[in-house]
């Protein structure tokens, strides 16, 4: 048994010698597998392609512990996955506001999930694709307490100036 392994490169070609190029480029991984089985096929008798995805990038970003670009060496992952390859979400972090982006040959698709939704185990975008990008929104109360830090401050500074001004002026 031999096995080769390829890479597609950036205009979406696999390079095999005695072959040159063969587009892959938007071929599922089944409809590639037969793509090259077919040219093989012209080649060589008695060959069998076995067609694996070796590994691709998805990026978590948010309100993760440890946001970034991960390079995924399993053929699929599936959203909670890359949240604890990112961490898992902090304690401000909003289950129910998650967006993925997805690229697609029409450009890219923004797609609202919520995570504490059961029917998530059954959605489209459970299984990330390549290149998927995730953002965990902060939750309101986070921006609330931010603001209140803010405002407590601002408002002890003005009492601490009242007072030193009714002490000068009596």
């Amino acid at each position: 048994m031999f096995l080769n392994s390829f890479t597609v490169d950036e205009e979406g070609y696999i390079h095999i010698s005695f072959i040159n190029k063969l587009l892959v480029e938007g071929l599922t991984l089944e409809e590639a597998k037969n793509q090259i089985q077919k040219t093989l096929n012209e080649y060589f008798k008695e060959t069998t392609v076995v067609l694996k995805l070796v590994n691709f990038k998805v990026t978590v970003l948010g309100e993760v512990n440890s946001p970034g670009s991960f390079t995924i060496d399993k053929e699929q992952i599936n959203l909670f996955q890359a949240l604890g390859l990112a961490g898992g979400m902090k304690n401000f972090g909003n289950g129910k506001k998650v967006t993925l982006v997805r690229q697609t040959d029409s450009g890219s698709e923004v797609i609202p999930l919520d995570l504490t939704d059961r029917n998530i185990l059954a959605s489209d975008y459970y299984y990330l694709m390549p290149n998927d990008m995730i953002y965990i929104e902060p939750l309101k109360a986070k921006s609330n307490i931010d603001g209140s830090n803010f405002t407590a401050i601002a408002f002890s500074s003005a009492t601490t100036i009242l007072l030193i001004v009714s002490i000068l002026l009596r």
